[in-house]
């Protein structure tokens, strides 16, 4: 029998052996009172878990628990009676009963059969959580079925190490390291995800935006390249119409008098060369030409003549009846004028070496009939003509007798 010292006691609760409160035993060996050890096979102290020793934490059973009988006798010795192991019976104070003659170490044997099963149950438990994790692996899981997987195996691994120290199960670890790296390399590649594709969304609100810089740009350019050939078409047309103008406002040289006198008969229709007006020059058409000339150069030429009115002279040679045919027949043979003269030259005058001729003035053209209605409106004398100028002709010493043909050479 236990022989029992005041000083011990339960190691849960703190309370001492005695007959009405005697020490009990469970398969590890350590020696607890019979209400703690109740409460711990029940579950009342921690139900989430199996039963287990307070002190090494194997497991137990209700019907694990062993009564220890004492002697009350001596349950009070001089000296205390202590031996290396709290269940140990020497070999000469074990007790007679079958149960505790068979061994020599605690009140009860060990149910070796009990620990056979238990075993087995923990080695079927395993095998279905690695069955578990080969069936994750071979298809497409989500990321809470492997977060889910990974708890329920730690949670295992946990309590089977709570429960017997020895047992790795290196499988199950293996696999439960492997899950939590699937895992990180998820939400890795998860955070991955969303990280590109908010890039993505940036990249393509760009490119929009791109896009629409480019359209804008294409039709900028297009009615930059309309304008320009608007304004190349533009320039053309002024160029053009420059050297029209350029071409047009020449300096236009004075007709040359023919070397050959001319009949008597048309000295009517020969008179001296008109002076130039001082109305600026103007392009005229091809039928009239324009005749341009210093006007003091004639001026200074026939200064010594008397003058007379334009009238006088207009009046005195609008009597004269003179055919067309005969102004044909008399004016045929004249050179014929060249388009361009020269504002400088001044008309050639006859010299005694040369013919007595006379050059006869084409009749004014339409410009220099506007243009003296236009001085005429604006208070301006009128410009000379050709018959006002060389009517003093017939006047003065120089004058000479008139015919019916005309001035007499």
């Amino acid at each position: 029998m236990l022989v029992l010292s005041p000083e011990s006691s339960c190691d849960v609760c703190a309370e001492s052996y005695s007959v009405d409160s005697c020490p009990h035993s469970i398969p590890c060996g350590h020696t607890f009172c019979a209400s703690c050890l109740t409460k711990i096979a029940q579950g009342l102290w921690s139900p989430r878990t199996t039963p287990v020793c307070p002190l090494c934490r194997e497991g137990f059973t209700a019907a694990d628990i062993r009564l220890i009988r004492i002697d009350a006798a001596s349950a009070q010795p001089g000296y205390p009676h202590v031996f290396p192991y709290p269940n140990y019976y020497p070999s000469g104070a074990a007790s007679s009963s079958s149960s505790s003659a068979a061994t020599g170490f605690g009140a009860a044997p060990i149910d070796e059969d009990a620990l056979d099963g238990a075993d087995q149950r923990v080695n079927a438990e395993a095998k279905r959580l690695e069955d578990k994790i080969s069936a994750a692996a071979k298809k497409k899981c989500t990321f809470e079925e492997l977060s889910a997987l990974q708890r329920e195996v730690e949670q295992w691994l946990a309590k089977e190490l709570a429960r017997r120290p020895d047992r790795e199960h290196a499988s199950l670890r293996l696999s439960a390291a492997l899950l939590g790296a699937i895992l990180i390399n998820g939400f890795a590649y998860n955070e991955a995800k969303k990280h590109a594709k908010g890039v993505e969304v940036s990249l393509m609100d760009k490119l929009e935006q791109a896009e629409v810089v480019k359209r804008k740009l294409e039709f900028e350019l297009h009615r930059q390249r309309a304008q320009y050939s608007q304004k190349l078409l533009e320039l053309q047309q002024l160029k053009h119409e420059v050297s029209r103008l350029s071409a047009g406002s020449s300096p236009l040289s004075s007709p040359p008098t023919s070397a050959r006198a001319l009949p008597l008969g048309s000295a009517l229709m020969a008179t001296p060369p008109r002076a130039m007006s001082v109305q600026p020059a103007r392009v005229s058409t091809p039928g009239t030409p324009t005749r341009a000339s210093t006007p003091g150069s004639a001026y200074a030429a026939y200064s010594h003549f008397p003058k007379r009115s334009m009238s006088t002279t207009q009046e005195t040679t609008s009597h004269l009846p003179i055919s067309t045919s005969y102004l044909s027949a008399t004016t045929s043979h004249l050179p014929v004028p060249s388009n361009s003269r020269s504002l400088g030259a001044s008309p050639e005058r006859p010299t005694a070496s040369t013919q007595h001729q006379r050059w006869i003035p084409p009749a004014a053209s339409r410009d220099d009939a506007d243009a003296e209605r236009e001085a005429h409106a604006r208070g301006r004398p009128r410009p000379a003509s050709a018959a006002g100028l060389y009517a003093h002709h017939g006047a003065g010493s120089m004058s000479r007798p008139r015919t019916s043909a005309g001035w007499r050479p």
